[in-house]
């Protein structure tokens, strides 16, 4: 007999992100403040029961060759720690633009390995496993995995410290004709940074999380922006959001540009500007952070 789920990925945001250098283990250590954001993708799944587990996703043909996507990496991974006999169809309905900076993949991924910790039950991950399949699979994971909808994130993912957030009204603004592959983003900052890996008390990223949202920029920055600042559009829409009394940055290695205020009104006149000056040259998003 099948059985019908439906959950929900929501994207993030990065408030701050600092990279360390490139390691000799290939990786980047990074120091980041992420948020849960409103917009989601849909995973519409189909339960069976069978004799051996098997996965087919759909919905994601656009994006990648099938068996590519973190939504069978994520079931694959897995069932190396709990194999389940289960026969799963996942259709992704993608409203998070990909390689964007916004975490949808990493969220379509977790959503799977938290859905199958509901079907294992009492023979569950215990969450240092779990937190051990989810960085397998990708470094945002964990914190998607964490259920936290803001942390301080550290290491390559997987140090999560769960932080309590208010939420607020937000923009993201994404290029159309532009798509960031993270492993480009991070070879560009090895070739234009030279600084000493200095990482922020993580009390200091707290407290400034509290204060008010113009106040974020004193501590809060993403050095992925050095990539992009020689772009016009950067330049010209920084220069359009600084009217406004917010927060505004680059989120993960981009393409995406976020906006974040105390006020609704704030972020609706600015989407308005943003849509006069681009149009169809830029996807707009409303939506929330921390919701």
């Amino acid at each position: 007999m099948e059985t019908q789920i439906v959950r929900f990925a929501p994207a993030k945001l990065n408030l701050h992100l600092a990279v360390g250098p490139l390691e000799q283990n290939g990786l980047h250590s990074i120091q980041s403040l992420f948020v849960t954001a409103s917009l989601v993708d849909v995973l519409a799944i189909t339960l069976s029961p069978s004799e051996s587990f098997s996965i087919a996703v759909t919905g994601l043909e656009a994006y990648c060759l099938p068996g590519e996507d973190t939504i069978t990496k994520a079931a694959l991974t897995y069932q190396t720690y709990r194999p389940l006999p289960i026969a799963l169809h996942v259709h992704c309905t993608k409203r998070i633009p990909v390689q964007a900076g916004l975490g949808g993949g990493s969220s379509d991924g977790a959503a799977i390995l938290l859905f199958l910790q509901e079907l294992a039950g009492e023979n569950k991950l215990g969450d240092e496993e779990l937190l051990t399949a989810a960085k397998h699979v990708g470094s945002d994971l964990p914190f998607f995995v964490s259920g936290a909808k803001a942390a301080i994130v550290e290491g390559t993912g997987e140090v999560v410290v769960p932080l309590p957030c208010v939420s607020y009204p937000a923009l993201v603004v994404k290029p159309v004709n532009l798509n960031i592959s993270t492993k480009n983003a991070y070879g560009s900052l090895d070739r234009i940074m030279d600084r000493p890996l200095q990482w922020a008390d993580r009390g200091d990223i707290a407290s400034a999380f509290k204060d008010s949202i113009p106040n974020w920029h004193k501590t809060f920055y993403n050095d992925f922006e050095q990539t992009l600042s020689d772009l016009p559009f950067y330049r010209e829409l920084r220069k359009l959001t600084a009217r406004f009394d917010g927060y505004q940055g680059l989120s993960g290695s981009g393409p995406s540009w976020f906006f974040i205020a105390e006020s609704d009104q704030k972020v609706d006149v600015l989407a308005q500007m943003i849509d006069d000056r681009f149009g169809s040259h830029v996807a707009i998003y409303r939506l929330r952070v921390c919701s």
